[in-house]
């Protein structure tokens, strides 16, 4: 008898993760209930075959994710021009406990970089009235 073995990611959903995974800027693009685009910038970095990034809590992206709404994404600039046709992926928020793993990606993948604009970040939030919190987002491209 032959083992059974996992469904492989086709050709296509791969090259997707990888161009994905190697994008310094990625764009969300979630649609309002009116059928608008309303993409919005982020950084992603790979981890355990997914992509994991860190959105504000006040984006109203992120309800359009909790409810499962049709999520796509692709590369862009620095400006959140695309680069490319966004793709379909599947995306899920994180719990708070797992924050830490979606930073310490993001600074395995941005180094320096990554590390002084999260510390920027945590200061900001000392030194503010209003606190901004950020969740975790995983995508994983379809």
């Amino acid at each position: 008898m032959s083992e059974p073995t996992s469904p492989q990611p086709s050709d296509q959903a791969l090259s997707d993760y990888v161009t994905l995974a190697h994008s310094v800027h990625v764009s969300l693009v979630s649609y309002t209930p009116r059928g608008v685009a309303a993409p919005i910038r982020t950084r992603v970095a790979p981890y355990a075959g997914r992509l994991v990034g860190i959105v504000t809590s006040r984006s109203a992206a992120l309800e359009r994710i909790r409810l499962g709404d049709d999520i796509r994404c692709a590369p862009c600039e620095l400006d959140g021009s695309l680069l490319a046709e966004p793709i379909a992926v599947a995306a899920r928020t994180m719990e708070q406990a797992e924050l830490p793993v979606v930073k310490v990606a993001l600074a395995a993948k941005y180094g320096w970089w990554m590390r002084t604009g999260l510390a920027l970040r945590r200061l900001r939030q000392l030194l503010s009235l209003r606190r901004t919190t950020y969740v975790g987002v995983e995508l994983s491209v379809e």
